[in-house]
């Protein structure tokens, strides 16, 4: 099964959860932190290991959640 695949059976409460953290997280000046390890976790878990936490890693994860809730239809 893909990263595509996988993503999208994720439980709906789950879905719930990751867009409660990027609404907290996105284009905030001082982004909840706690919330954005939570992103991230995710992001490791589902997709790929990132053990740096600079600002195009903190791009790319918040980019990237950006997109499946966009494709999820949750935006």
């Amino acid at each position: 099964m893909g990263i595509e695949e996988t993503l999208n059976n994720l439980p709906q409460e789950e879905k719930e959860k990751i867009k409660s953290a990027f609404l907290k997280v996105y284009n905030k000046m001082f982004a909840d932190r706690k919330q954005y390890d939570y992103l991230k976790s995710m992001f490791s878990e589902y997709v790929e290991n990132i053990e740096q936490d600079c600002s195009k890693c903190r791009k790319r994860i918040v980019g990237f959640w950006h997109q499946r809730l966009k494709n999820w239809k949750m935006l």
